[in-house]
């Protein structure tokens, strides 16, 4: 694989090389006494080694992300080579659905090569069923749903978390070809691929490669909460539709979706527009502010998710902006 990261600093590194307690002198790795806090000496073997893990512990992450970058290339292969053995196959079938139509009509059966441009065309258009009379898929759709449910089988995904990690490598391995080298030298992390696929893949086609190139160095140096949002804005600057139209299409897309979790808890996420988001959080946030004092024993947090159960559940308060506590 291309641009591996350069991980000669974790390979030579062996934790079992360090005697803790012949560098420990005291206090170098353990609890600074009287004796050793100001010992120079036992200072610097102190940030010697705490530099040494340092430097393992990030060569490691960068072992992440050329592994990262090897699992992209390695998924996409699965995309491509079930999307090639369908359409062999379905070309095969279109082939001699040819054939047994002529012999049918009592015509001489068409030439290999004649048969071969037809199934050619039938499969490369996706117009052929998948050999299955009545079926709804062609072989672009079995390919794509052989290789999502064969991911989710092999690496103990959900098919959802599947077909996403299917869609950000052939991404990378296409498209975004510099930020798979990037991820592939340990420059930058997987998930600032993900940001970075992400609101690319909102910009029309040919505005892309333009947003890359310039947030690429910004996700070598950034971290990934910063870089989101610089992401987020050069997206807003840079895409040529207008916000108006842009919001009209996004409003088409407001959810809500309910996410079992452990312990008898569940979350509720809600994709709403912005100003109908901050006013369900104000109003809530307001009645749970308004409960606040020197009694109350829940937090602000706590509050706030009782308010907003006590207004969806039961309906608007009665007297009070006041939001009960749990049973």
């Amino acid at each position: 694989m291309e641009n591996l990261a350069d991980l000669s600093d974790i390979e030579d590194f062996d934790i079992e090389d360090f005697d803790i307690e012949e560098l420990d002198d005291g206090g170098a790795l353990g609890v600074v006494t009287a004796e050793t806090s100001g010992d120079a000496a036992s200072l610097d073997r102190r940030m010697s080694v705490l530099a040494e893990l340092v430097s393992a512990a990030a060569a490691a992450d960068r072992l992440l992300a050329a592994a990262s970058a090897a699992r992209a290339e390695a998924v996409d292969e699965v995309r491509a080579w079930c999307l090639s053995n369908e359409l062999a196959a379905e070309r095969d079938r279109a082939r001699r659905t040819a054939r047994a139509e002529a012999v049918e009509q009592g015509l001489t059966p068409p030439a290999d090569s004649a048969a071969d441009c037809a199934a050619d065309s039938a499969a490369d258009s996706g117009s052929v069923s998948a050999g299955v009379a009545g079926s709804r898929w062609n072989a672009l759709e079995i390919a794509y749903r052989t290789a999502i449910s064969e991911l989710a089988c092999a690496l103990h995904i959900s098919q959802a978390s599947a077909s996403n990690l299917m869609a950000q490598s052939e991404a990378l391995t296409g498209t975004f070809t510099a930020s798979r080298n990037a991820l592939a030298a340990g420059q930058i992390s997987y998930a600032h691929v993900r940001i970075l696929i992400e609101h690319a893949n909102s910009l029309p086609t040919a505005a892309r490669a333009a947003f890359e190139a310039e947030m690429l160095p910004q996700a070598k140096r950034l971290t990934v909460p910063q870089f989101d949002r610089t992401a987020r804005r050069l997206r807003e600057k840079s895409h040529p539709e207008s916000i108006t139209v842009r919001r009209t299409k996004s409003q088409a897309d407001r959810t809500l979706v309910f996410e079992p979790a452990a312990d008898g808890m569940g979350w509720l996420h809600s994709y709403q527009q912005l100003p109908v988001a901050q006013a369900i959080f104000h109003r809530v946030n307001d009645m749970a502010a308004s409960l606040q004092g020197p009694d109350e024993h829940r937090t602000l947090a706590q509050l706030r998710a009782d308010a907003f159960a006590a207004l969806v559940v039961d309906g608007p308060p009665r007297g009070s902006a006041g939001a009960s506590a749990p049973p």
